[in-house]
């Protein structure tokens, strides 16, 4: 069983509740995020040209896309008071154009053994405007997760899973990677 697929799509993707609650949030003594009440919806167009396979009780699926968001949201340093402490919010700031790969993979041995996985890598291409000056950044971007569950006697069943999400480039700088496990 093989698919080939070339798909275009358009996506709205709303503020959650966390950018636009206006009240600060302090994570810590020299940090408060403010949300942005008039944030509008980023729009994002998508060509992606994808292929999926089984072979032998392994799926595989690998995909190639272009994608324009635009105004992305993100976050951005609004001010650095005289005690140290910054100011970030949220705010539209422009556009990305980005390219990219994913892949995934599943397999199920002997019906009692599932192993799952995957990984993004793309380009972070963005521009934006902020209170008048022109920011940019460009780089790769990545993720890659996996996971497995066995199934035991008496409905019982073990179950790992990982994340990793490396460095997340933004228009003023970039956002330290992270794992969960």
């Amino acid at each position: 069983f093989q698919t080939l697929k070339l798909g275009y799509t358009r996506r709205i993707q709303r503020p959650s509740l966390f950018f636009i609650n206006p009240y600060s949030s302090q994570n810590d003594n020299r940090t408060l995020t403010f949300g942005n009440p008039n944030l509008d919806p980023e729009l994002t167009d998508q060509v992606e040209l994808s292929y999926n396979t089984f072979i032998k009780g392994v799926g595989l699926n690998g995909s190639l896309f272009y994608r324009r968001t635009t105004g992305i949201i993100e976050t951005f340093l609004r001010n650095v008071t005289a005690d140290g402490v910054s100011e970030t919010t949220f705010q539209n700031i422009g556009e990305n154009n980005s390219i990219g790969f994913n892949f995934f993979s599943n397999a199920t041995i002997k019906r009692i053994w599932t192993i799952r996985g995957g990984f993004n890598i793309f380009t972070y291409n963005g521009t934006g405007v902020i209170n008048g000056q022109t920011f940019e950044n460009q780089g790769w971007q990545g993720n890659a997760f996996g996971s497995s569950d066995l199934k035991l006697k008496n409905g019982f069943k073990v179950e790992v899973f990982g994340f990793y999400r490396a460095p997340q480039l933004n228009v003023q700088g970039v956002t330290p990677a992270f794992s969960i496990w």
